[in-house]
């Protein structure tokens, strides 16, 4: 019988699968659905793969503890108003086999803080200024920043500017 950890580690996919999937839902959605005029990125995927990076899981910082389940905007949202040393993204993440649209934190050293998974293990993601993250989730007067179909998509029209909601450079401790 397999341990947990063989069974685990049996299912882990790499990074590259999370960018393979990003890449083939925006060559099926280009080639296949006609994009609204209006948007910028042709889908949510289409966002994350331009805009986001990749970053590595690590267990949650004993201050922090795991929240709910299916929850991971308004965690990570919760968590970064108490954390003012940690990054909020979103973007996609596995933690069996398919990449799902999620939400976590970074870390100033670069790692993964998940409050809503501790089994994450690819995490491909677009990291957000502290403020747009606040001002956006009080405007919009819900959770999650890049699938805000309410106000009209605003990210993916382009009708926010990147500089106003990108962040570049992570400050690192070590730099």
């Amino acid at each position: 019988m397999s341990s947990n950890s063989e069974v685990k580690k049996s299912m882990e996919i790499s990074i590259d699968t999370v960018l393979d999937y990003l890449e083939g839902m925006v060559k099926f959605r280009k080639e296949n659905i006609t994009q609204p005029p209006k948007l910028k990125y042709i889908c949510t995927e289409d966002f994350v793969l331009q805009n986001g990076r990749p970053f590595e899981f690590r267990p949650l910082p004993k201050h922090i503890a795991p929240m709910e389940m299916k929850e991971c905007y308004r965690n990570s949202f919760q968590t970064l108003i108490d954390n003012h040393d940690l990054t909020y993204c979103e973007g996609f993440a596995t933690s069996g086999i398919l990449p799902v649209l999620h939400a976590f934190l970074v870390d100033m050293e670069g790692y993964v803080v998940d409050p809503t998974w501790t089994d994450g293990i690819d995490y491909y993601g677009v990291p957000f200024k502290r403020e747009f993250v606040i001002s956006q989730t009080i405007k919009q007067e819900t959770y999650g920043l890049i699938d805000n179909w309410s106000m009209g998509y605003p990210l993916l029209s382009g009708e926010i500017k990147k500089e106003e909601w990108f962040v570049k450079e992570l400050q690192l401790r070590n730099n």
